[in-house]
């Protein structure tokens, strides 16, 4: 039997280990959206974080480690009156089956104003198999709150991170997105976004997603030099599919102010060896 497959003896076919434990992926990431729209996002993240999990808040620095998001989301009381469903549109699983990726929308309302219209955007969560549950590794809400609404606790400061190195089974990924800044900063945005693009590549959280390289580069169009690097990753153990979650600077070519972001991508070899994103997202941070 070749590595990476189980045999199906009543069909008489072998079925990638991907393939099998993609199920179970988009069972945990419902099981937590339902706590999460039942009891709350903190609860959710609490029982289902690894210890080294990695959260892009809306508005915050990045926040790595259970105890800083914690910490983070317990500041947070506007978390107290809003509602937050989520429902997967993509799902990825590495070859091994140890690492995953869930991808869809999100839909924020408010429990106190009746009738007010919810707000939609995208999330990105990274998964991390132990045993046989599936825990989360990192996750990007995107439309979450307001960023001017939230509050940095004592000892989260709008620092700028270290760079990541490129180093152990997510360095590949690492070094891919470095590349992809540089490319970005000696041409344009657009021209590097259609570079790193995977071709099955998506976009989620406007108003209909942007699928492959091309409808990609166009939603990231514009005046604007753009300037990025990593400062943490985490990957399959064989390196095949990642993510690197990084801080990220835009500032306009008119003179206007720079925004201040932070994103996560996810990252697959393709069949050539090559690195590529499957897909992209991310929130705004302070000014450091």
């Amino acid at each position: 039997m070749r590595t990476g497959l189980l045999t199906v003896v009543a069909l008489g076919v072998a079925v990638p280990v991907a393939a099998q434990k993609k199920d179970g992926l988009l069972s945990a990431d419902q099981a937590i959206a339902l706590v999460t729209e039942h009891q709350g996002l903190v609860t959710a993240l609490r029982t289902a974080m690894v210890d080294d999990a990695i959260v892009l808040y809306p508005g915050a620095p990045v926040a790595i480690g259970s105890t800083k998001v914690e910490h983070l989301l317990a500041a947070q009381p506007l978390l107290d009156s809003l509602t937050i469903s989520w429902a997967p549109v993509e799902a990825w699983v590495s070859d091994a089956g140890d690492f995953g990726v869930t991808a869809g929308t999100t839909t924020i309302g408010r429990t106190a104003q009746a009738g007010s219209a919810p707000r939609r955007g995208g999330y990105l969560a990274a998964w991390r198999l132990e045993g046989d549950r599936w825990r989360l590794a990192a996750i990007m809400l995107g439309a979450l709150a307001p960023p001017d609404r939230t509050i940095l606790p004592p000892g989260l400061l709008a620092n700028e991170l270290p760079a990541a190195a490129p180093e152990g089974p997510a360095g590949p990924m690492v070094q891919a997105d470095l590349d992809f800044a540089a490319h970005a900063g000696r041409f344009s945005a657009p021209e590097a976004f259609r570079l790193y693009a995977a071709p099955d590549a998506v976009i989620l959280g406007g108003p209909t997603p942007r699928r492959g390289p091309d409808a990609i580069a166009v939603g990231v169009a514009g005046p604007a030099d753009w300037s990025w690097y990593p400062v943490a990753a985490r990957a399959a153990a064989a390196g095949d599919l990642g993510v690197t979650v990084g801080q990220s600077r835009i500032a306009p070519r008119d003179g206007g102010a720079p925004s201040y972001g932070k994103y996560l991508t996810v990252w697959r070899r393709q069949p050539d060896g090559t690195i590529r994103f499957l897909s992209d997202g991310g929130s705004s941070r302070p000014k450091p």
